[in-house]
């Protein structure tokens, strides 16, 4: 969605938190839930069709995808179990979406794990390789 680093600092650092999200929705298909991104879709192109800067398109898009996250935990949270997420891997990387995440859910009574010291992409993973390798020996 955006094709250089600069490009995302630019829309984080413009960031609103008022930003508001783009209209999704789920829909159960026996114990599948999946979401419908076709009201997305149409949000995004009605946008800019209508002469949205790209800046206010990429900030609600990016709102969206926290909210859609949040609401997939919020699914997925059992009475009886655990209020932890751990956001990890390349996505969490965009630190835009991670802030905006950790945020909601923490809004929503869940404790957030995320990296810290070990990279949230393929880095973190050879790291873990190696130490299991290390281990077997």
């Amino acid at each position: 969605m955006i094709a250089s680093p600069g490009g995302a600092i630019q829309i984080h650092s413009t960031c609103a938190d008022d930003a508001a999200p783009y209209p999704f929705r789920f829909r159960q298909d026996g114990e599948l839930r999946i979401v419908e991104t076709l009201p997305l879709i149409v949000a995004v192109v009605e946008d800019l069709l209508a002469g949205c800067a790209p800046e206010t398109v990429a900030l609600r898009f990016h709102r969206t995808m926290a909210e859609f996250v949040v609401e997939c935990c919020v699914q997925l949270r059992r009475p009886d179990g655990p209020e932890a997420v751990a956001l990890s891997g390349g996505t969490f990387q965009n630190m835009l979406l991670l802030t905006q995440v950790e945020e909601l859910l923490a809004r929503r009574g869940f404790r957030v794990y995320r990296h810290r010291r070990v990279p949230a992409n393929d880095g973190g993973l050879a790291l873990g390789q190696a130490v299991l390798a290390d281990r077997m020996e």
